[in-house]
């Protein structure tokens, strides 16, 4: 389609582009608030993302009415993406994907307003861009990198989600980890109101040795992909940077969790608030 008479716009490679590039936002807002999405869910959210471009063949319609658009477009996306989550954590999810939105929107209008480059379309802050395959998988991979190059400077910077030494003792075993302080997890006992950690099965095998399934306690938990439960186990004596936290309960992930950690704890903790 002719926009304008400036350039022929193409529906599916205007899709496909914004598609990248929600999925992106998605990612990176997802991480800074510590709320995963699965890799399907994030795929299917960020195409259902991408049909909002279609806006771009409408007249320009005003910066009021724009930023409307983008509020109310922005809660239907982190709605599909994320479910249905507390309120609290919610807003800190839509808040993040809001920022980033706009910070990205600012980004390019920038670029559009005072280098106008060849093969850039911008209307109603949807960027069309008349680029070869090559291109674009090269600008893909680049904004890739931006982003987790980004997510490292914020892992290593908030004291949020920050790694710590933790020493966990049970018995006669000891198992000493790299763990991340998260405000992702807000797992907590049912029973007394404690944190729970959450740590790999190797670590859990490491410290109890079998898994006694009479000794578990089942832990209810919400996230953004559904809720269930998770099995924890009591542990004796617990170490934070060498600072003595008492008994705890050890969660088993069901997956394993990254290969720069092997647990994760909440940040009450350390008394972070």
């Amino acid at each position: 389609m002719l926009l304008g008479g400036i350039m022929t716009v193409y529906v599916d490679v205007l899709i496909f582009i914004n598609g990248i590039i929600d999925y992106l936002i998605l990612r990176l807002s997802s991480l800074i608030t510590g709320y995963k999405i699965k890799n399907l869910r994030l795929c299917v959210t960020a195409v259902v993302a991408s049909l909002f471009s279609l806006i771009i063949f409408l007249p320009y319609y005003g910066v009021f009415a724009e930023l409307c658009f983008t509020v109310v477009s922005s809660l239907l996306i982190c709605l599909v993406g994320y479910g249905f989550l507390s309120i609290k954590k919610f807003l800190k999810a839509y808040v993040a994907y809001l920022a980033v939105s706009v910070i990205y929107n600012g980004l390019i209008t920038c670029l559009w307003m005072y280098f106008k480059p060849n093969g850039m379309l911008l209307n109603n802050s949807i960027a069309y861009f008349n680029i070869s395959a090559l291109e674009l998988i090269g600008y893909t991979a680049f904004f890739y990198v931006i982003i987790k190059f980004s997510l490292y400077i914020i892992r290593r910077t908030s004291p949020y989600a920050s790694r710590c030494n933790l020493r966990l003792i049970h018995m006669n075993n000891c198992v000493e980890v790299t763990a991340l302080v998260d405000t992702g997890n807000s797992l907590k006992d049912i029973y007394f109101g404690r944190p729970v950690i959450i740590a790999d099965e190797s670590i859990a095998y490491s410290l109890f040795g079998r898994l006694n399934e009479e000794k578990r306690l089942l832990l209810p938990y919400k996230t953004v992909d559904g809720s269930g439960v998770i099995s924890a186990y009591s542990c004796e004596k617990t170490f934070v940077n060498n600072q003595s936290i008492g008994c705890t309960l050890v969660a088993v992930a069901e997956e394993n969790i990254d290969s720069d950690y092997k647990a994760i704890i909440n940040p009450e903790m350390l008394n972070v608030r």
